[in-house]
């Protein structure tokens, strides 16, 4: 999956794989046992990011893992300005955050949509000062 975005001055392009785990008594939205979601991390990860460097590597990356959250997040599909989206909102720590994303496998056309939606939604007045990911929202509390 392929994503392009714009946000101000920064660009990012970003490819990514969500794997849907199955809730347990040591993983749940309301507890995380630390240990059971790093094994179930290490288990459920694609062999191309295990082969990136050697499995004792990656074990020991994975240890020293921070733990965040829980965040919760909620997408809904639609359209906007003509072009399929996801809207996903975000919510941690009292705040709340809401991304427009949409899914092209053309960089091209990602950035002319990325532009068009920048454009619309700064002039709406919909746009925060605050332009970071979803990462650094929850990261950076």
């Amino acid at each position: 999956m392929v994503a392009g975005s714009t946000k101000g001055d920064h660009h990012t392009f970003t490819i990514s794989r969500k794997e849907s785990l199955k809730t347990t008594s040591n993983v749940s939205y309301d507890m995380v046992d630390t240990s059971a979601a790093k094994k179930l991390i290490l288990e459920n990860s694609p062999k191309k990011i295990v082969n990136w460097h050697s499995e004792a590597w990656y074990k020991n990356t994975l240890a020293q893992a921070v733990e965040y959250g829980p965040a919760n997040a909620i997408t809904y599909k639609g359209n906007f300005l003509g072009h399929e989206a996801d809207i996903e909102v975000w919510q941690y720590k009292g705040d709340i955050m809401v991304e427009l994303s949409t899914k092209v496998d053309d960089a091209a056309q990602a950035a002319a949509i990325g532009k068009q939606w920048y454009e619309q939604l700064l002039s709406a007045g919909y746009l925060s000062g605050d332009q970071r990911g979803k990462t650094a929202f929850v990261m950076d509390k």
